[in-house]
């Protein structure tokens, strides 16, 4: 190798590990290179973009026949129709940085709050497909739920009821929760049991959809109070969390409430049967 090659090839791997560190040090933040005569500098970009893509890439693509509810609220996912369900498929990787990803890409922060330490596992990328009856089908024939993804957030993440992994309890996996109140299993599917602080925290938003069909919302209506109590009566929660009542944006529909569960001393998304009759869930 002549001196002067051997100059511009330290020269490029210099350049491809500052880019590396500025990719670990600010975070998300997308970089590409326009050289495209460098097939070295190339390849260690597209292995850090890669290695970041959950929180930098939120592709969101629903069907343009979705009810308004879900069509407008639902991100970093596909949601389609197909005869009587709709169709969620998401590769369940949070849209922010926390403290499961991998230490090396760019989507880690140490973001743990005070007196919770990680679990051992990291969040890798999944193929969830959740098919949900709709309106037309959806039903309130009581149905277990089970352990798995029961559902999905509005922003493309795994719903688990209160089941914990065997051998532990939810009130043990809560202080492995990161700052958005979520943590991966064993073949690294991030997931919630309870409220998601990154949509709702002790709010009325929506949250996400269960397997059953119906809409999820946090703690309150959307006047601030509880279900059941203040200004506004609405009826109390059934013991599955839910109730009807006209909503304000929804109409009159069924649907969850984050409600607080003393076992576990969390506020569960789900409990341990469906309003209704469940779609289907597989990866």
């Amino acid at each position: 190798m002549n001196k002067s090659k051997l100059n511009r090839t330290i020269s490029v791997l210099a350049f491809a590990v500052t880019l590396a560190m500025a990719f670990y040090l600010v975070g998300c933040d997308l970089i590409q290179s326009s050289d495209d005569s460098d097939d070295t500098l190339a390849l260690g970009l597209l292995a850090l973009s890669a290695s970041s893509a959950g929180c930098n890439s939120c592709v969101t693509n629903n069907d343009s026949s979705l009810p308004s509810w879900i069509k407008d609220n639902f991100k970093c996912m596909t949601v389609t129709t197909s005869g009587s369900n709709y169709v969620f498929k998401t590769s369940n990787l949070p849209p922010y940085t926390n403290g499961y990803y991998s230490q090396i890409s760019g989507c880690y922060t140490n973001d743990f709050p005070s007196g919770n330490s990680p679990n051992p596992n990291t969040i890798s990328s999944q193929s969830i497909t959740l098919t949900i009856p709709n309106e037309g089908t959806r039903n309130s024939t009581e149905t277990a739920t089970d352990y798995g993804a029961m559902g999905v957030t509005v922003n493309g993440l795994a719903i688990y009821n209160s089941q914990a992994a065997p051998g532990d309890t939810l009130a043990d996996e809560l202080d492995t929760m990161d700052s958005a109140n979520g943590h991966p299993t064993d073949i690294g599917q991030y997931h919630h049991h309870t409220e998601p602080y990154k949509i709702t925290n002790n709010g009325s938003e929506l949250v996400g959809i269960s397997l059953d069909g119906y809409p999820i919302f946090g703690r309150n209506e959307p006047d601030g109070d509880l279900p059941g109590a203040g200004g506004t009566p609405t009826p109390a929660l059934d013991g599955n969390g839910g109730h009807t009542h006209s909503h304000t944006t929804y109409g009159s529909i069924y649907h969850y409430h984050v409600n607080y569960d003393s076992g576990s001393g969390g506020y569960l998304i789900l409990k341990n049967k469906f309003h209704g009759t469940p779609g289907t869930s597989g990866n």
